[in-house]
């Protein structure tokens, strides 16, 4: 497992951590991340059980203290959202939620409709007594933030809906999304509705840079959560601040609502429609500030990161949010930062301050010569997947390391949890941990050479037995990546209207020989990086190799570099550059309106040259992938069928 720097290190700045106990979690959205949507020609439902056991037990390996179940329909019979079986659905969230109260998650979850007036009272109480006991906290609605203004009846529906919750389960916290003067209104108008908030949520999208957050935005948000910030009042009217939605403040200088405050949406990269631009580099500093800022000056007591993985799905097309995974489940740099952040604030209750699980791949093993004692097994310890010997498997072998903080011997259960594709031998199941020391369990792994995507995950799973509360697992992750030619199915007929100019095989060639190209996009946000972004997250999954995706903003970050610029001239800025140097049938016209093709030396100085290529100096790009549309459907269609090429 890669490990960070030092907490004491954590910040750009050098800030350092108060010693204070803050719960870091994640926004989680199965329903979008986890159906990869590409219609009008084909959608993929992978919102499974077991992929959302895998991605809550990422949760605890980082550290996390609780999830959010986002957008959990309160009728989901009445709800459908694309390539969902609502039954089947319904059965596998209930088996998510159990399991990640299991694993010592708590659990936040939204009892959803667009409107909260739709939602009834026997639906809240129909949820709270299927969960009670189960379910820590919910939330009514998700930012219904504007219609609070619109009629007292807002106020009133939530009361009885609040109500039918509470009655259900007494111990259960309840509270809605609401700006802090609706907020003061309710305390004033219907005091019995605010008395049965336990907590205010605080959604926080306020930076419009994509350089992400900047010591101004840090100052706002501290103020807006907690009242604390002299600069504020000097800083709120910057133009480059997005302010009109953050008036007044939740803390002691506005309404001192003296209510428990969690963050429950904030992301790294300062605003979601931006996310997929801003670099990892910036993302990861970013979160260290922003979080030691939130530690240190504000009293938050809960974190949400929005949120928790990549998406390629219908909801908010062309806006795409980016969490600390990729679509293949592999870490990104933040996995790691948050990681370490949240580590530092773990309450002296969960196991995970005191035990930690760390893992690692040596070196491929030959079963025909490997020494058989290179195992321990218990005798009770039996096999979970039979170790399949098939000549064309990868042999690796994985050590587990626990090391036991505390004083004490710690009795308890490993378990392994992997993707599909890998196989394992038998180990030891029932460990006891001595006081302060590192046990290693080696376990034998075969990995299958016919996995569509080339990291695969490995979790393994430490629960304490005797452990006095509920957070008694430890998780270990690792990600296992082997790197992959691109390979593209060249015998299906291409979508209605697309080309492949030359031919296919001149676009084969081109990932054969820039394996990782970059891709370079027009805008922030729009149709252009939507898609832009899908076909990196693809390539990646695929290859395991990292994909860069700059928009026009950081263009000197890919001169003379193998490229693949995705749009429509007309809107994209670089596209129409590259129109100004290419040949007329890598144009697009009415006979071109959705291609790919494959071009050397796309700005070579021997050819036309416009001033505004050599101001951004392209002239050394080897070669470029172009896909173009006329309109955003036919680039969809263009960047849709070469996905499927290399993903499906």
């Amino acid at each position: 497992m890669n490990k960070g720097r030092e907490i004491t290190n954590m910040t750009s700045k050098n800030n350092s951590l108060k010693s204070r106990n803050i719960d870091f979690g994640f926004n989680y959205i199965p329903t979008i991340a986890l159906v990869e949507d590409f219609r009008p020609y084909w959608i993929e439902n992978k919102c499974t059980f077991e992929q959302m056991k895998r991605d809550l037990l990422c949760m605890r390996a980082l550290n996390s203290r609780f999830v959010r179940f986002h957008l959990m329909p309160a009728n989901p019979k009445q709800r459908c959202d694309p390539g969902i079986d609502p039954d089947k659905f319904q059965k596998d969230i209930k088996k998510a939620v159990h399991f990640a109260y299991g694993i010592g998650l708590s659990i936040h979850y939204d009892i959803f409709k667009l409107n909260i007036l739709e939602i009834t009272p026997d639906e809240v109480r129909n949820i709270v007594q299927e969960y009670k006991g189960i379910i820590d906290s919910y939330q009514i609605g998700n930012e219904p933030y504007f219609d609070w203004s619109k009629s007292d009846e807002y106020y009133e529906h939530a009361y009885k809906l609040i109500k039918a919750g509470k009655e259900a389960d007494p111990d259960a916290k309840f509270s809605v999304d609401i700006f802090p003067a609706d907020l003061e209104y309710m305390r004033q108008k219907y005091p019995q509705l605010y008395d049965m908030l336990d907590m205010t949520l605080i959604h926080y999208y306020s930076v419009t840079d994509h350089r992400g957050w900047s010591p101004l935005y840090i100052e706002q948000l501290v103020y807006f959560c907690s009242g604390e910030s002299e600069k504020f009042d000097n800083l709120k009217n910057e133009k480059f601040i997005q302010s009109e939605f953050y008036e007044g403040s939740y803390g002691y200088s506005d309404f001192d609502f003296k209510k428990e405050k969690w963050i429950t949406e904030i992301t790294a990269g300062g605003y979601h429609r931006f996310s997929t631009v801003v670099p990892d580099e910036i993302k990861v500093n970013n979160w260290k500030d922003v979080c030691s800022a939130i530690i240190n000056r504000t009293d938050v007591t809960r974190v949400g990161h929005h949120c928790f993985r990549d998406k390629m799905s219908w909801r908010e097309f062309g806006t795409s949010q980016c969490g600390v995974v990729n679509i293949d489940g592999s870490p990104k740099p933040l996995a790691f930062a948050f990681k370490e952040i949240a580590a530092a604030t773990l309450p002296d209750t969960d196991l995970s301050k005191w035990v930690k699980v760390n893992l690692s791949v040596e070196s491929r093993w030959d079963p025909k010569t490997d020494s058989d004692d290179i195992l321990k097994v218990d005798s009770q310890a039996k096999s979970n997947n039979e170790l399949r010997t098939d000549s064309w498997a990868d042999n690796y072998l994985l050590t587990i390391s626990l090391q036991n903080y505390l004083d004490r011997e710690v009795q308890g259960n490993l378990e392994l949890e992997v993707s599909d594709g890998i196989t394992f031998e038998e180990f030891p199941k029932i460990l006891i941990l001595k006081a302060m020391e590192e046990t290693v369990i080696k376990v034998r792994l075969k990995r299958f050479s016919n996995t569509k995507n080339a990291a695969t995950q490995i979790f393994a799973i430490f629960s304490a037995k005797n452990w006095k509360t509920r957070d008694n697992t430890s998780v270990g992750w690792y990600t296992l990546k082997k790197e992959k030619p691109i390979t593209l199915n060249v015998t299906d007929k291409a979508f209605d209207g697309v080309k492949y100019l030359d031919d296919m095989k001149s676009v084969a060639n081109f990932f054969k020989r820039y394996p990782n190209p970059v891709i370079l996009t027009g805008g922030l946000i729009g149709f252009d990086t939507e898609m832009a972004f899908r076909l990196k997250s693809v390539i990646q999954a695929r290859s395991g190799r990292e994909i860069k995706l700059v928009s026009m903003l950081n263009v000197a970050d890919v001169l003379d570099q193998p490229i693949i610029i995705i749009g429509n001239p007309q809107k994209n800025y670089i596209a129409g550059i590259l129109e100004q140097m290419v040949d007329e049938k890598y144009k697009v016209s009415k006979d071109n309106k959705s291609f790919i093709a494959a071009i050397t030396d796309p700005f070579k100085y021997k050819k036309r040259i416009s001033d505004a290529t050599n101001a951004i100096g392209f002239a050394g790009t080897p070669a470029c992938l172009y896909i173009a549309g006329m309109n955003d459907d036919d680039l969809k269609a263009a960047v849709y069928d070469l996905i499927r090429r290399v993903y499906c």
